[in-house]
């Protein structure tokens, strides 16, 4: 279930007929108190307008706070593989597939300055022993070829 996080305590559920992130980024929702941080964990590959929501969440963010996102990247070693096969491509609820290029470009238009990128060590699609895996994901993500990104940024 993908979850829209807006606050500590606030959080947007498209699927269960709450408010949707691009209704909250439109300003439907009214005014909110600047956040620390916001988080979205899978989320920004199923919105309609991922850049409204990001430049909404830029506003709502206080200047030292923080935002981040986790995405699958087609530029990971499993897409290359796998192509149309692969999980995030493979979705049909998925309206959009990003890379770290273009993530750091959506946040830079939006408004972030300082946007860090980490390669997760996720290997989903390899059986193995547990330290053959791990020692797999290791060595994607220093290569900067993990299907998984979580981006940091700050205004």
């Amino acid at each position: 279930m993908s979850r829209f996080v807006v606050g500590r305590f606030d959080v947007i559920e498209p699927q269960h007929g709450t408010e949707t992130a691009e209704e909250w980024a439109s300003g439907k929702m009214g005014y909110v108190d600047p956040y620390d941080a916001v988080f979205m964990y899978q989320v920004i590959e199923h919105l309609t307008d991922p850049l409204l929501v990001v430049q909404a969440i830029r506003r709502a963010v206080k200047p030292n706070g923080y935002f981040v996102c986790s995405t699958p990247s087609t530029r990971s070693l499993e897409c290359w593989l796998l192509g149309k096969r692969w999980d995030a491509y493979d979705r049909p609820d998925h309206r959009h597939w990003f890379n770290p290029t273009s993530l750091r470009l959506l946040l830079w238009y939006a408004g972030f300055t300082r946007v860090t990128v980490y390669h997760q060590r996720v290997v989903k699609h390899v059986r193995g022993p547990k330290w053959f895996t791990t020692l797999l994901g290791c060595l994607v993500a220093a290569l900067r070829l993990s299907s998984r990104v979580t981006v940091v940024a700050r205004p």
